[in-house]
């Protein structure tokens, strides 16, 4: 078997028990021999008698690889490999996903095309003789079966209602008209049209005719007709299953080429709308992690509209019945469940019956549609089938993107406070400096810490300590704006990213909250702590710094400048950055002079 080895540059540290609690789908942690380090309960199902994993590695997708269950029994799964650090050694993370579902339906695609070829050698035929007389007349000279048996009327009643054109479609007359034409030139003619029976329904009929000319003119056309109903009901069976397995197939290709759950949204709103009738329709998202119901997008006067706005996920007792059937269809709602069912952009709309198709994935609602519908039918089995099975793939889109999201929060969060922590900060500042840039907007950052926090600790202990900084980051997020950033940049220093902010306006931010701070109590023992202060210092793009590093240096060097000052105060960086490096290096050797 080839052998793959981990690839160190790209290797993500990770934590068993995040693994072990996050990932539903069967997984297992190996070594460059292929033997499993670690496992979940679903991954025991693929392994060896010596506790291997016999598949060959790959980094990234591989779809349908018939991998063998411990029974022998060969299952297709997708799978999908990447490289981790695993007790500080290189290992392979390895994902498997059943895929059989979808194999089920190519199944039903080739039995339906065997069964189109099956219909399509099975003729049953009318045939009759024509004679054209010199008079005009036309005389049916012979016929194997009567006329109404193949299209429900007998001649004199065709005759009596106008002609055959009477039982046409309007949308098939170009057939009959092109089969006229090419008869008149001595050509045969083979076309398919419909006709409508006396009971309403559409039969499908394909008509083969040969003319016979004398001296330019028509004196005789030899005709067969067949019933091809079955064949066309079956090629359009074929057809719809053919969309319904490229729908799937675009949803699941772009559902694994984004962790967006704003894109997954709007291109299954797009795809849905080819398999029903609805006026409009709205995704809702939930992210069970944090309680929040997203309203994603919307779908109105044939446009799709990312709206994106949160609210507190509740327990209605239809998303209970959500989690037990496939799809709700309602006649009415009350204003309660208009207004969380389709949201602020949707729910005063008139309607004659609702439709609510959830998103399971592991026995849990992540989500939802809600369609509309008005001068329309309900949706026949197929449109409900469709939908069914596009839920099934959005769930799992769903569930990833939450997942990965999930996952990179934990990544770049501080345990402690529940700010940002240092990994996110240079990302974010690089990317607003170049916004700043580009906008011509300024920007500001504040960078803070605890006057004498050591204090705090040596007098009330560290756990008094913790205690105080969760407090301060508390209160820092009341002063947030929805595109601010709060980093905690070290022990007891904080780090705050406000784009847009001038530098009045950010020393107005700090002065706020350097107050608010001052009026945090921290009970110990039955008595209040000490109050606390912080120093502020402040650096502005364009004035204190170009780069992510001038400005950080700036905001340290009004932090050092507020600390000597005597501390409880905002300072900004008034100065260059070149002049601001230059005058503390000059302070500082000063001091060491003395």
């Amino acid at each position: 078997m080839k052998k793959t080895e981990p690839n160190d540059s790209k290797n993500l540290k990770i934590s068993p028990l995040v693994l072990l609690n996050l990932i539903p789908e069967a997984f297992f942690i190996l070594d460059s021999e292929h033997t499993v380090l670690f496992k979940n309960e679903a991954a025991k199902f693929y392994l060896t008698e010596n506790n291997r994993l016999e598949i060959e590695l790959k980094i990234g997708w591989s779809r349908s690889v018939s991998v063998l269950e411990s029974n022998g029994e060969p299952l297709p799964m997708d799978i999908w490999v990447g490289t981790v650090i695993w007790e500080e050694t290189s290992a392979f993370l390895v994902l498997m996903h059943d895929v059989r579902h979808y194999q089920e339906l190519n199944d039903t695609l080739k039995h339906n095309e065997e069964r189109y070829r099956m219909i399509s050698e099975v003729i049953s035929d009318y045939a009759c003789s024509v004679r054209y007389e010199p008079d005009g007349s036309v005389v049916w000279e012979w016929e194997t079966r009567p006329y109404k048996d193949i299209v429900g009327y007998t001649l004199e009643e065709m005759i009596a209602m106008g002609g055959s054109l009477s039982i046409i479609p309007p949308e098939d007359w170009g057939v009959t008209q092109r089969r006229s034409e090419m008869n008149k030139k001595g050509l045969s003619d083979v076309s398919e049209y419909r006709i409508i029976l006396p009971d309403g329904n559409i039969r499908w009929l394909r008509d083969y005719s040969k003319p016979v000319l004398k001296n330019g003119k028509i004196v005789r056309i030899y005709g067969a007709t067949q019933d091809i109903t079955e064949r066309k009901q079956a090629e359009q069976a074929r057809d719809q299953l053919l969309r319904r397995l490229d729908t799937l197939h675009q949803l699941e290709q772009k559902i694994l080429s984004t962790y967006s759950a704003e894109q997954i949204s709007a291109f299954t709103l797009e795809k849905i709308r080819q398999f029903s009738t609805h006026f409009a329709a709205n995704m809702v998202v939930f992210d069970n992690h944090n309680n929040e119901k997203i309203n994603m997008a919307i779908y109105e006067d044939h446009l799709v509209k990312l709206v994106e706005t949160k609210e507190r996920i509740e327990n209605t007792p239809l998303n209970t019945k959500l989690l037990k059937e496939k799809l709700l269809i309602l006649n009415e709602m009350n204003q309660t469940e208009r207004d969380y069912y389709l949201g602020k952009h949707l729910n005063d709309r008139q309607v004659d019956f609702f439709m609510i198709v959830p998103f399971i994935a592991h026995s849990e609602l992540i989500g939802f549609i809600s369609l509309l519908f008005i001068n329309t039918g309900q949706p026949n089995k197929e449109q409900l089938d469709i939908l069914v099975e596009i839920s099934n793939v959005v769930a799992l889109g769903i569930h990833n993107v939450m997942l990965y999201q999930h996952v990179q929060k934990l990544a770049t969060t501080d345990v402690l406070t529940g700010l940002n922590n240092r990994r996110l900060l240079r990302e974010k500042l690089e990317e607003e400096i170049e916004t700043a840039k580009r906008t011509n907007n300024p920007l500001s950052i504040l960078l803070f810490d605890v006057d004498d926090f050591k204090q705090v600790n040596d007098l009330y202990g560290h756990q008094v300590g913790d205690r105080l900084l969760m407090e301060l980051s508390s209160t820092v997020k009341k002063f947030l704006r929805k595109n601010d950033l709060a980093v905690r940049y070290g022990g007891e220093e904080f780090l705050i990213l406000l784009p847009g902010l001038s530098i009045t306006e950010a020393q107005q931010r700090a002065e706020q909250i350097r107050k608010a701070v001052q009026l945090i109590r921290i009970p110990n023992k039955g008595h209040l702590i000490k109050p606390i202060t912080i120093t502020i210092g402040i650096a502005t793009f364009p004035y204190h710094g170009q780069i992510y590093r001038e400005l950080l240096q700036s905001a340290d060097l009004a932090l050092y400048q507020g600390k000597n000052q005597g501390k409880n105060c905002v300072v900004i960086a008034n100065v260059s950055f070149e002049d601001a490096i230059r005058n503390h290096y000059e302070s500082i050797n000063k001091d060491q002079n003395e």
